[in-house]
């Protein structure tokens, strides 16, 4: 489905729901994206990278849109267990999977394995005042791979069999109640690759590691990585646009592999909150 077709869908729905809830930045429509806050009750986002709900106003859950294309189901949920005037404490997790058995009708060699990957968050954000909120979460992402990867187009996926652990803090500095800049930085603290079956690891071009059975490696156990992503959240009524650059070791959204080479990767997102 083209950007062009998301894009027509959400507006018509905005269009189906005239009493929408008012996406202007405010004391109660917080950006919750790399914070401690969740959607209101019966608030529904929808954006060019994942679709999500609040159930209640401090629980919502989503999926993101895109590794469902490549036959990757996922969800996630975040509770927002705790909050006063200044401080908000929430738990999110989320579940991704992949069965290489869903590709063996376009690739009769990608062999037979199972990804899973389950990232963990505790996040606290603390509110100096209107205009400055900073957000503080570690972050735990759990892999497993089962069976064997065994076609060259899919090892790659191996490099995903890697549990690690970061910490990620964020700044909001809202200019107003349609902009506000965001200062969000992340740091890998360890990570450390695990895998059950035969599983071929590529940290880099020129390496190749792998692993038999059961066995982890201490190969790609690289510390000292970590991104500054400096962007632009601009919000009206329903329509939100973000946009910014991450300077660093870019960190996969969702599933959180972290890429060892250092990039420079422009952020787009663009998403509807009615």
């Amino acid at each position: 489905m083209s950007r062009f077709v998301l894009g027509a869908v959400a507006c018509a729905l905005g269009l189906l729901y005239p009493s929408a809830a008012a996406a202007y930045h405010s004391k109660e429509q917080r950006i919750t994206d790399e914070s401690a806050y969740t959607l209101r009750r019966n608030d529904f986002r929808f954006g060019l990278w994942k679709a999500q709900y609040g159930i209640i106003d401090s629980v919502m859950v989503g999926t993101y849109i895109w590794p469902w294309a490549f036959r990757m189901s996922n969800l996630h949920a975040k509770w927002r267990y705790w909050q006063n005037e200044t401080w908000a404490l929430s738990v999110f997790a989320g579940i991704y999977h992949l069965d290489t058995k869903n590709f063996q009708d376009l690739e009769k060699d990608s062999g037979n394995a199972t990804i899973t990957v389950f990232p963990f968050e505790l996040a606290a954000s603390y509110r100096f005042d209107d205009r400055y909120t900073l957000s503080v979460a570690p972050i735990w992402t759990t892999v497993a791979i089962k069976g064997n990867l065994a076609d060259d187009d899919l090892k790659g996926a191996g490099e995903g069999a890697v549990n690690n652990f970061q910490l990620t803090a964020t700044f909001e500095w809202r200019v107003s109640k349609v902009t506000a800049f965001l200062f969000h930085g992340r740091y890998l603290v360890a990570q450390t690759a695990h895998a059950r079956g035969d599983v071929v690891l590529r940290p880099d071009e020129f390496t190749t590691i792998e692993v038999h059975a059961a066995g982890a490696t201490d190969e790609i156990n690289f510390r000292r990585a970590g991104s500054l992503t400096v962007s632009s959240v601009f919000s009206w009524e329903t329509f939100n646009f973000r946009f910014g650059v991450v300077m660093g070791n870019y960190n996969v959204p969702g599933v959180n592999f972290v890429i060892g080479d250092p990039l420079l990767v422009p952020e787009l997102d663009l998403y509807w909150i009615f």
